[in-house]
């Protein structure tokens, strides 16, 4: 059995409060010099040659170890913030949905230590939004030969990249 969370104790939210928050978090992000951009799963998977993948069932995923998407990157930010206005119906809805029933598993692709949203990405953001530090997932994970980190974007993975490639080209294995 997962983590219990006691909705009666989570006050309502909004998605002007959770914009207002992801403006703030963005500003933290940029004075911190990291990026505020959420991964792209596309772009993640070509620079690292990924093509097996493996069913890893119903698991709870914590929200800070989602940091990617697979096709709305720009949509919200690296934390799961909604970052325009075309998102407030929606999410809204979602919003509304999580206090009178909950809502279904997400789906997410698993690289290294992080994870790609496929399905629910406003589900996300709403779980976010009210901190709840997990999220019940469907896991496919794409085995990869790096550790992908939470804090890591397109560059530093590429670097990572470069580091376990040999003189002649191949790639080391790690051990």
């Amino acid at each position: 059995m997962g983590p219990f969370i006691n909705i009666s104790k989570i006050q309502r939210t909004s998605f002007q409060f959770a914009s207002a928050k992801g403006i703030r978090i963005a500003w933290f992000n940029m004075l911190k010099r990291r990026s505020n951009s959420l991964l792209s799963f596309r772009e993640v998977r070509a620079l690292l040659g990924l093509y097996r993948k493996h069913d890893r069932g119903l698991q709870y995923v914590e929200l800070d170890s989602i940091v990617g998407s697979v096709g709305r990157e720009q949509d919200f930010s690296r934390d799961f913030y909604p970052k325009y206005e075309h998102l407030k119906a929606r999410w809204e809805s979602v919003n509304q949905l999580f206090h009178q029933s909950g809502f279904q598993p997400v789906e997410l692709y698993k690289v290294g230590n992080v994870y790609f949203v496929l399905d629910g990405h406003h589900r996300v953001s709403v779980s976010r939004a009210y901190d709840t530090g997990f999220v019940e997932a469907y896991v496919t994970e794409y085995p990869c030969r790096i550790d992908v980190d939470t804090h890591d974007d397109l560059k530093s993975i590429a670097n990572k990249l470069n580091r376990t490639r040999t003189p002649s080209g191949t790639f080391a294995l790690s051990p």
